[in-house]
């Protein structure tokens, strides 16, 4: 009987994680399908970053046309009760800056999240990269295949 029990136990912790999870994602695609409704230039880039045992990170960032930082969104932590917040301090900041920032040293937020900025961050400039290279205005750039 007490095995019976435990098995109820981890299959409701299981279903309860499952349905979080499932609001952390859905959070995610609509704040980046609020961006691409409000914004009709620049360019989008979100980094991700996981691994076994550690606090992972998501981070969106939107620069303008111009290569300037003018949103930011990150989502740090363990479990899938983290929530979606703003980035405070990237607001402004070119992107090229930050990118420089990022490559001194030590960033405020751990590794995770310097590692997620990273990835975004790479993401911007290689669409600005893209559209300076067919001299047009690029829209948001892509998130196929990151599950985002």
């Amino acid at each position: 009987m007490p095995w019976s029990w435990l098995a109820l136990f981890l299959a409701l912790a299981w279903g309860v994680q499952s349905l979080l999870a499932y609001r952390q994602i859905r959070e995610l695609r609509q704040k980046v399908a609020d961006i691409g409704r409000r914004r009709r230039s620049g360019f989008l880039g979100v980094g991700t970053y996981r691994r076994f045992a550690r606090p992972g990170a998501v981070v969106i960032l939107v620069a303008d046309t111009g290569g300037r930082l003018v949103e930011g969104y990150r989502l740090l932590g363990w479990s899938v009760l983290a929530r979606l917040e703003a980035y405070e301090g990237v607001e402004g900041v070119p992107v090229e800056e930050l990118a420089r920032r990022l490559d001194q040293g030590a960033w405020e937020g751990g590794e995770a999240l310097k590692q997620a900025t990273r990835e975004a961050l790479d993401r911007i400039l290689a669409e600005m990269g893209r559209a300076a290279e067919t001299d047009q205005e690029l829209r948001p750039a892509s998130t196929a295949g990151r599950g985002v």
